[in-house]
């Protein structure tokens, strides 16, 4: 008898077939383990690019919606001032003209609609409030 006959690693052990089969079973197993693991690292691996895409996609939407808001207050800013300007030159045309009874009645209306909306306003707001 040689070396390789003693050796429990040469040595072919007989199983029974139940033996046998379960244990190709576990190995068909372990390989099937093993190929969902490499599937679950893959998905891993693109839900991380997917997460940095939609965050570098969020970070440029926020920046263009600041943006946005900035330039839509100051084009509000310039109308207001631009309407303003136009009630100033007029004012200051009726009453180089003495024709101050217009001013009055333009001011006298003018705030009648200013109060109407701020108390309109502040009733809204106090629905608001008591609402939530």
């Amino acid at each position: 008898m040689s070396d390789s006959d003693n050796n429990p690693v040469h040595r072919k052990k007989a199983f029974p077939p139940e033996i046998s089969r379960f244990i190709d079973i576990q190995a068909k197993e372990l390989e099937i383990r093993q190929a969902e693991l490499n599937q679950a690292q893959i998905a891993d691996e693109h839900a991380h690019v997917y997460a940095l895409e939609a965050l570098r996609l969020q970070a440029q939407s926020d920046s263009e919606t600041r943006t946005h808001i900035i330039t839509d207050r100051d084009k509000t800013r310039r109308w207001i001032a631009i309407i303003l300007l136009i009630f100033v030159l007029f004012f200051g045309w009726a009453i180089h003209n003495d024709k101050e009874e217009i001013v009055i009645e333009i001011i006298k209306i003018g705030s009648a609609f200013l109060f109407g909306g701020a108390g309109g306003y502040g009733l809204a707001k106090k629905r608001e409030s008591r609402e939530n």
